[in-house]
């Protein structure tokens, strides 16, 4: 997609649409708000939920269709509950991640970073879809923990 957020941060969104099942996959690179620039996150975060509701997509976006069951997968650069989070929770997406606790800790995992993870900053919010087998996999350079998945045909 073009890229969004603020004047000063911002990033693009990849859009990949399934047909079987009608799935919206939204491959998602949230500005980072730290060390540097704190303003893209929220509009970034903001621009993606308006097109979300009740776990489906609100309009034709890109390849996607109105409608489309959305998941939600990737760096969000921010933890759960934080405020980012909640607008894409409150529009009928579920972290299935989320209840790894610990456990679901991806960031810093390496790539010049200390190796152990501290924040779960990447994240699969699923929202009329159905995903299963979610895994963390380290990968060699990489500062954060990869996503896998699995995507059911019937949600």
């Amino acid at each position: 997609t073009e890229e969004f957020g603020s004047d000063t941060m911002k990033m693009p969104l990849a859009l990949v649409r399934l047909t079987e099942p009608e799935v919206c996959l939204m491959g998602v690179h949230g500005p980072p708000p730290a060390p540097y620039d704190p303003t893209g996150l929220m509009p970034y975060m903001r621009h993606i939920s308006s097109a979300v509701e009740e776990g489906r997509l609100t309009r034709d976006w890109g390849p996607c269709s109105e409608g489309d069951g959305v998941v939600l997968a990737g760096d969000l650069n921010t933890v759960s509950f934080s405020p980012a989070w909640s607008l894409l929770v409150e529009r009928g997406l579920q972290d299935v991640a989320m209840p790894w606790g610990v456990w679901g800790a991806s960031w810093p995992a390496g790539g010049g970073w200390p190796n152990l993870p501290f924040f779960q900053l990447d994240h699969v919010l699923v929202g009329k879809a159905g995903v299963a087998d979610v895994a963390l996999i380290r990968i060699s350079g990489s500062d954060h923990k990869a996503l896998s998945m699995v995507l059911l045909p019937d949600p």
